[in-house]
């Protein structure tokens, strides 16, 4: 049996208080400035999103739905970006925060299949990408987090796509926000 305990503040051993927890957030919030130990999760989130997009050209363009605004809680904080998507065709990904460059390849780390465009939108070869970046955003105002993609070269047989879908059934394509006390 799961025992349940609802609490407004955690008082210390003196009976002032240590901790007090916000009711409509559930966030705990620190007494004197304290804060969490370097390297706590401080909040988490998970977006999913779905459909199959071509890169069309050399040029990066937006991913469609791959992007979310995020204000950190603190200041100092890091901000740890993560995408999962399919891939398929000859390119590359970025991540960005607010336009900078968080995670950018340089021109020799592509992902690769040796078929077409129309192989992969398809389904029948995809390759999955995981992608990490990180961001200290040195503000709590609101920052914008997205990736793109690009084609190595244009045309059908080397343009570069993504698909979230595996087998046609699985969502396989997330972009997570991990926001990290330092």
């Amino acid at each position: 049996m799961a025992s349940i305990l609802n609490v407004d503040q955690i008082n210390n051993a003196a009976g002032t208080s240590a901790v007090t927890i916000d009711p409509s957030t559930g966030k705990p919030s620190f007494p004197n400035g304290a804060t969490l130990p370097a390297g706590s999760i401080i909040n988490y989130k998970r977006y999913t999103f779905s459909g199959t997009q071509a890169a069309g050209s050399t040029a990066y363009v937006d991913i469609t739905n791959a992007s979310t605004t995020y204000a950190a809680t603190v200041s100092t904080s890091l901000i740890r970006v993560q995408l999962q998507i399919l891939v398929g065709g000859k390119g590359s990904i970025r991540l960005l925060a607010d336009g900078n460059g968080i995670f950018v390849p340089d021109s020799s780390y592509l992902f690769y299949n040796s078929t077409s465009q129309g192989n992969w939108a398809s389904g029948s070869v995809r390759n999955v990408a995981n992608i990490i970046g990180y961001y200290s955003p040195a503000s709590t105002s609101s920052v914008t987090y997205k990736a793109q993609m690009q084609s190595y070269s244009s045309g059908t047989d080397n343009e570069f796509g993504v698909n979230e879908l595996a087998n046609g059934s699985n969502p396989a394509c997330f972009l997570e926000i991990m926001e990290i006390a330092q």
